[in-house]
């Protein structure tokens, strides 16, 4: 070996070169490489006590039952599931047995029945009272509707509103009614307009039952629903004989058959109704006083004899 540069060093025999033994740690300790081990150590075997495996078998069977178990819940719950459905849905212990209505004056038992059918008989648990609700309210003169059921009996309650008549429209030889909000209610000529104020001037006959009623022009539509939406807030709608708005700038209406009131253009409306109502309910004139009342000037009230 050279030791001045760490390399084998050759050595001639007879002719031939001739290595000496590498020196492998040598060469380990320059590369810094860890020596490579070259025997393999044969894995150890441990030895299972007789008491382990006993509670590693206890451990398995506890865990088996406690699978089983849960499997039987589940099914025993799935049973009880299908014959609660069963008993619900596909017996007749909970048909319907009777149908309680209140709140229609109006609206006949034939035109209910005509939208939800006879529900006597049906199961209570598949009537829905929603889909009750939603086919009630496509008759016109229903304003809203309630459903509540009972299970005993089996039974269901259905509470009507209906919608309160604000003034109508002769048209075509009908009395097309109209709510505050103009919807149209009822053109069947079945309804007391006698405290409802007849109306003039609206230039139209075109409408359709269970929508809004629509004038010859947005103007005189707004006006006419500020008009019906006032006094019936003011609760004077029944003392209201007609309501003329054939001018949209001189509006004119007659209270109690003994005083025009001259309304004049529709601004401010709604508070020159305010107006009217204070001036009539008040001790500035008598209460049989007849004439006409002049309201075009807002703020101002003038009764003329």
């Amino acid at each position: 070996m050279d030791k001045k540069n760490n390399r084998p060093r050759s050595e001639k025999t007879s002719g031939r070169k001739v290595m000496n033994e590498y020196d492998w740690e040598a060469f380990d300790r320059r590369t810094s490489m860890k020596p490579v081990k070259r025997e393999t150590a044969e894995p150890s075997v441990k030895l299972v006590s007789e008491a382990e495996r006993k509670k590693r078998y206890k451990q398995q069977q506890k865990q088996q039952k406690l699978k089983i178990q849960r499997i039987r819940a589940l099914m025993i719950f799935a049973s009880a599931v299908i014959f609660m459905v069963i008993l619900l849905f596909m017996t007749p212990l909970f048909n319907i047995r009777e149908i309680a209505v209140s709140g229609n004056q109006v609206v006949t038992a034939e035109e209910m029945d005509a939208q939800i059918g006879n529900l006597v008989g049906e199961n209570l648990f598949k009537t829905s009272g929603n889909t009750i609700v939603k086919r009630l309210k496509n008759i016109a003169y229903i304003e809203d509707v309630s459903v509540s059921k009972r299970l005993f009996p089996p039974s269901v309650k259905v509470v009507i509103k209906e919608c309160r008549p604000a003034g109508y429209v002769g048209i075509n030889g009908f009395n097309v009614v109209l709510n505050s909000e103009l919807k149209v209610i009822s053109d069947s000529n079945n309804i007391d307009v006698d405290n409802i104020p007849q109306i003039s001037g609206v230039n139209t006959d075109s409408y359709q039952k269970g929508e809004t009623f629509k004038t010859d022009s947005d103007e005189k539509t707004d006006a006419l629903k500020t008009f019906l939406s006032s006094m019936e807030r003011l609760e004077m709608i029944q003392d209201i004989n007609y309501l003329d708005i054939s001018s949209i700038t001189d509006i004119e209406f007659r209270y109690q058959d003994r005083i025009n009131v001259e309304c004049g253009s529709s601004n401010s409306l709604e508070r020159k109704l305010n107006l009217f109502k204070e001036t009539v309910k008040s001790n500035n004139i008598a209460p049989d006083a007849r004439g006409t009342l002049d309201l075009s000037i807002a703020g101002r009230a003038t009764l003329v004899q």
